[in-house]
């Protein structure tokens, strides 16, 4: 038995990288921390705890998969395919998955402080629908089964490596935006 609550955790990053700006960045600015000491300080804490949470949620797998599901075969951290691979690629698939989701959350709050609140409203509409033409297009041209192939080629580590160029796009237009966003 699978619960899944463990999403829940990556929801909780997602909200972080939300609260990141939402909370703290006026309240740095008010301390006059320049932008970029707040960028570096925030980001470095965000990669230190996506690390240990990461360390601590395969220890947690290791304790689950040695007490056969804790004793009931219920699995909470340990997830097939999410939990294939080395030691090293198990905590990248949980480390790449978590920084990915602050650094989501971090953009769209960094978006929200420098346009407002209708331009975060516009880019979700965007996002919503170009996503919409993409699956528009997997579907007209018949992509999704070969799309499928492909990812399931490759293992769990392989699939969220790819997250690491999107993280980093995040994480340097989210500084380009609290550049010139009002405390």
């Amino acid at each position: 038995m699978y619960t899944g609550a463990l999403s829940s955790l990556y929801g909780f990053i997602f909200v972080n990288g939300i609260m990141t700006i939402t909370q703290w960045f006026s309240f740095s600015i008010g301390l006059s921390v320049r932008r970029i000491d707040f960028f570096k300080g925030t980001t470095s804490l965000a990669v230190f705890l996506c690390a240990l949470y990461s360390v601590i949620l395969y220890v947690l797998a290791l304790a689950e998969e040695s007490t056969s599901g804790w004793g009931v075969q219920m699995h909470f951290f340990s997830i097939p395919w999410f939990s294939d691979g080395t030691e090293i690629e198990r905590i990248w698939v949980l480390f790449s998955l978590m920084l990915h989701l602050y650094f989501l959350g971090l953009i769209f709050a960094s978006w929200h402080r420098r346009f407002g609140r209708n331009a975060l409203f516009f880019l979700i509409v965007f996002l919503a629908l170009a996503l919409t033409v993409v699956a528009y297009l997997f579907t007209y041209y018949e992509i999704w089964e070969e799309a499928w192939e492909w990812i399931r080629s490759m293992s769990a580590a392989g699939v969220f490596g790819w997250l690491a160029i999107p993280t980093v796009l995040y994480a340097f237009f989210s500084y380009l935006l609290i550049r010139r966003a009002t405390a």
